[in-house]
């Protein structure tokens, strides 16, 4: 045992017939199977430990029929960790939320349908939404627009994204694959480069005679080229090559926290001297509502990215205006930046912040930033509401919303100070959970709402 180490021992991971698994190199992984090798794992911190359980967890995801023993450790205490860590990782990253079934269910077999007969489809998704929306009972919220959409909506009160972070999680959703499977753990990963030949979400589509159309953030964005060409008719990345690959992938470099003093453009927040059609979110709301009108006669797959509430949290002065930071009401666990932690939960869960006061500040925030910083995040979420808003009208204009399935969501949750964190990258509730609406006419609805109840009777204990 190396003896500057906390503690070791073994991961075993068996076929169910009891075999080695096949086509692993364990040692890459660093997780070695305690029945058929000698070697063991050591490790000199807990976020060794926390590593060791989300390679587990990855590598249990792109091995069916694998079976996984906990750690065999010289450390019950180690053991324990591992235990929760990987239970906690497993529950979280496997609570799947896949479109194409609901949406096939609820149009039926794709090529079979004559043109005429083809509902179009209309797919909304905000980034670093949580589930504070009227419709979802938050005191604070102001979201007439979705609130009104979510009446006539079935909306799942347990919807959880596949990984608290932008990109896995929207590759994750637009391909039907899990994060690990699909090849994407970080925002700077192309999920094309393990699955050049994949079909999309928009693509089935598109080959079963829909036109597909894409405005604003749809996958990852054009800031980290993170777009599919391939998926769209018309929409971002559309007669462009995909990155190459690095011959060193981020996924394969341990990420450093940025040091104090560094820039974080994300840690800010207040009004924007702008009106809503001259912001990016306006822009992209604009365009898809043209889009609805230009495709009218025909069927289409349109769908709409907002950035917003994503930080810097910017936001048309109008929306600031609605929202107060003395009268807010906060969760029992809230905690300021400058408070210490709550005990009773397991370091591994208190990440450092990277965005919104963020590691790299010299002093921690004050309880009353932290309070505008969360009514500035009301701010930007009744901003996205409005664009919201637009594009729904532009349905209704055009008398295409009887025959429309529409579809809101959000890529993650976002913490604003529950039990002290700021943002994302945790596995709490506030972080995986986001808003699902999903609404169609009178002969689709029955559909949506058969296919709902067999997926929340699946998903819930």
């Amino acid at each position: 045992m190396d003896t500057g180490a906390l503690g070791e021992g073994r991961v075993g991971i068996l076929h169910e017939d009891g075999k080695p698994a096949p086509g692993f190199s364990l040692e890459e992984c660093d997780l070695l199977n305690g029945d058929h090798f000698d070697k063991v794992v050591s490790w000199k911190s807990r976020t060794d430990v926390s590593s060791l359980a989300g390679k587990a967890v990855r590598l249990r995801m792109a091995m069916r029929g694998t079976r996984l023993y906990a750690l065999q450790s010289t450390s019950a205490k180690q053991e324990r960790e591992f235990d929760l860590l990987f239970k906690g990782y497993s529950l979280k990253l496997t609570a799947m939320r896949r479109f194409l079934p609901i949406l096939i269910f609820a149009v039926g077999s794709l090529t079979s349908i004559a043109a005429a007969e083809k509902p179009n489809i209309l797919l909304i998704i905000a980034d670093d939404l949580n589930c504070e929306l009227g419709c979802y009972g938050s005191a604070n919220a102001k979201t007439p627009h979705i609130d009104a959409f979510a009446r006539t909506a079935m909306r799942f009160e347990r919807a959880y994204c596949q990984a608290p972070l932008c990109n896995p999680s929207r590759s994750s959703l637009l391909t039907g694959l899990r994060p690990a499977s699909v090849g994407v753990l970080d925002n700077s990963t192309h999920f094309r480069w393990r699955w050049p030949d994949l079909q999309t979400l928009p693509q089935q589509f598109r080959a079963a005679g829909w036109h597909t159309a894409a405005f604003g953030k749809i996958f990852h964005g054009a800031s980290l080229q993170i777009e599919d060409g391939a998926s769209w008719d018309e929409g971002p990345g559309v007669g462009k090559a995909i990155t190459p690959m690095p011959k060193t992938s981020a996924d394969e470099t341990e990420p450093k926290p940025p040091r104090v003093g560094a820039p974080n453009p994300w840690d800010a927040w207040g009004p924007a001297d702008q009106d809503d059609a001259a912001t990016s979110d306006g822009k992209a709301a604009r365009l898809a509502a043209a889009g609805i009108a230009r495709m009218k006669d025909r069927p289409f797959f349109i769908a709409v990215g907002f950035k917003k509430p994503h930080a810097p949290l910017h936001a048309p002065a109008k929306y600031f205006a609605l929202h107060d930071a003395t009268s807010l009401r906060l969760p029992p666990t809230f905690l300021a930046p400058d408070e210490p932690p709550r005990s009773g939960l397991p370091a591994a869960a208190l990440r450092p912040t990277f965005d919104l006061f963020g590691s790299q500040r010299a002093r921690p925030g004050t309880r009353d930033e932290a309070l505008d910083a969360i009514a500035a995040y009301h701010s930007c979420v009744s901003f996205t509401d409005a664009q919201t808003g637009l594009v729904l009208d532009a349905l209704e204009k055009h008398g295409l919303a009887g025959r429309t399935i529409v579809v809101f969501t959000s890529d993650h949750g976002f913490h604003l100070g529950e039990h002290g964190l700021w943002g994302k990258l945790t596995l709490f509730e506030e972080c995986l959970r986001v808003p699902l609406l999903i609404a169609g006419d009178a002969s689709q609805r029955d559909r949506v709402q058969q296919f709902s109840a067999m997926l929340t009777t699946k998903i819930q204990p």
